[in-house]
C-alpha cells in the first residue's frame, strides 16, 4: 500500500505524480495569456483531454471591474493587470527578525492583460502537486538567501576585525 506526503493511500501512479521532478519556469501565466497551457493539457502532468466536457481542476486568478454603482462588469478589462504570487516576507525590524531583509516570491501569473486568467489540471492530485512545487520552489529561493544573509554577515564581521 503506498501512501501519499499526508499519509493517505494512493495508487502507484497517483504517487508517481506527486513524486515528480519537474522543470517548471514562472511565471507560467503573462501578458496576454488567460490560459495556461494554451493546449488542452494538464500543467503538472502533460496529460491530455484538460477541456470541456471532460472534468478538470481549475486554479483561477482575476478580479473584476466595478462600475460606478459598486456592482461587477461581468467582463475582462483592459484596464486590470492580473498577478498570483507565493511570497516569503522577512522581518522589518531592523537585524533582530527572522529572515531580515528576505524578500522573495514565485511569480504563477504577471501582468496579465483583462486581469483574469486559469491554470487547469487534469486532477486535484495534479493540482496539489504543481502548488507544492511551487510552495518548494519558493522555500528554495528563501534558503538561497538565508545563506546568502549569513554569507555576507560573515564577511562583514571578518572585515570589521580586520581593521
Amino acid at each position: 500500500m503506498l501512501h501519499d506526503r499526508q499519509g493517505r493511500v494512493v495508487d502507484a501512479d497517483s504517487l508517481a505524480i506527486l513524486t515528480r521532478e519537474v522543470s517548471m519556469r514562472f511565471p507560467l501565466v503573462k501578458e496576454n495569456t488567460i490560459r495556461y497551457p494554451r493546449d488542452q493539457v494538464c500543467a503538472w502532468c502533460k496529460g491530455t483531454g484538460v477541456s470541456e466536457p471532460n472534468a478538470m481542476a481549475v486554479l483561477s486568478g482575476g478580479a473584476l471591474l466595478l462600475n460606478s454603482r459598486g456592482e461587477s462588469v461581468l467582463k475582462k478589462s483592459n484596464r486590470l493587470d492580473g498577478y498570483l504570487s507565493l511570497t516569503w516576507h522577512g522581518a522589518h525590524d531592523g537585524d533582530a527578525g527572522s529572515d531580515f531583509g528576505i524578500y522573495e516570491a514565485i511569480p504563477v501569473a504577471l501582468n496579465v492583460q483583462g486581469g483574469q486568467f486559469d491554470l487547469y489540471f487534469c486532477s486535484t492530485i495534479c493540482l496539489r502537486s504543481f502548488l507544492n512545487h511551487a510552495v518548494d520552489s519558493l522555500e528554495s529561493k528563501v534558503l538561497r538567501a538565508k545563506q546568502n544573509n549569513k554569507n555576507k554577515r560573515r564577511k562583514q564581521t571578518m572585515k570589521s576585525k580586520s581593521t
